[in-house]
């Protein structure tokens, strides 16, 4: 750890807070069966920002806190509220979230619009209504982690080096696996998830927002699924990006790419195409409202056509 990040366990959930002493802050909402450690090979890039990264209810440290509560969304998102209430500078947050993580987060910024600054999430999560998943959860569990170390790090393109931050092969209790099936069974559309309200909160409050895929296919169903995330942009009046050369696991497959990008939507800045040539935007429910900033850092319709060349450009019920 480095001299100015601290491990803090108290009321609030289990969490790190990295340079206490920069603003604004970045609320980094890891995925299932991860800990607030996952996040660890990301903030070195983004080192300008105050990050608060928690471990989610049911998950390592916090599964052993007799004050925290399950693992649902209501309380999940109660325990985010509290900790940027007293951690965040003036209570506000940008919210940056993975996989299930992404899920969470959109409960969150969906129920506590007057503390998001701006919303980034990936690989947004879902499985059809099934008594079984969980224990698909489960049994996917001991098949990651019988299956050889490098075949998995082939598999879903993972840097070898930053293994330990996974949740592949790690321990799944079935009832933490019967919690994060419920929670990811909530279709996009439920207003128990994004209630119809959120969008007019969010707009009124000026929060832009952005679900990425990241669509490279493989032996293994690694890819995320582009249509929620357009479901995601419209639910919530944002944009949907595609990075089709990155997987699910796009947090370890290349950080540095993944901290750029939160960077650039976080600063409203042209995404960094020219970094990374794959990096797509798919326009989706979007309002004059959301849009990025140009060259000239001023807002306009226009600035969109500096994101992407129209060859590239996928547009998806784009109105103004």
């Amino acid at each position: 750890m480095s001299g100015n990040q601290e491990t803090l366990v108290d009321s609030h959930l289990p969490h790190l807070s990295i340079n206490p002493e920069k603003q604004p802050t970045i609320l980094l909402i890891h995925g299932a069966f991860d800990t607030k450690n996952t996040w660890d090979p990301i903030h070195p890039y983004l080192s300008e920002y105050h990050f608060l990264i928690p471990t989610l209810p049911g998950h390592d440290d916090s599964s052993t806190s007799p004050v925290i509560g399950e693992l649902t969304l209501q309380t999940t998102s109660e325990r985010l509220y509290q900790l940027v209430t007293a951690k965040a500078h003036n209570g506000q947050t940008h919210v940056v979230g993975h996989s299930f993580g992404a899920n969470i987060a959109l409960h969150f910024i969906s129920h506590y619009t007057d503390q998001i600054l701006s919303v980034f999430v990936s690989g947004t999560a879902g499985f059809y209504p099934s008594s079984m998943t969980p224990y698909g959860l489960w049994i996917d569990g001991i098949l990651s982690y019988a299956m050889p170390r490098r075949l998995v790090e082939y598999l879903i393109d993972v840097d070898p080096r930053l293994w330990e931050t996974s949740s592949f092969g790690n321990f799944r209790s079935l009832e933490l696996c019967k919690a994060i099936s419920n929670i990811l069974m909530i279709p996009v559309e439920d207003e128990v998830l994004i209630p119809a309200v959120a969008q007019e909160e969010l707009k009124k409050r000026q929060v832009r927002a952005i679900a990425v895929a990241a669509t490279k296919k493989g032996v293994l169903p690694t890819n995320d699924n582009v249509e929620r995330a357009k479901a995601v942009a419209q639910r919530l009046g944002g944009i949907a990006a595609e990075v089709p050369t990155m997987r699910h696991a796009f947090v370890i497959q290349d950080p540095e790419l993944f901290a750029r990008i939160v960077a650039a939507w976080i600063e409203g800045e042209v995404l960094p195409e020219g970094m990374h040539p794959s990096v797509k935007l798919i326009l989706s429910g979007v309002s004059s409202w959301g849009v990025l900033r140009n060259q000239r850092n001023t807002y306009s319709p226009e600035s969109w056509w500096h994101l992407r060349q129209p060859d590239h450009l996928f547009l998806d019920g784009f109105c103004w």
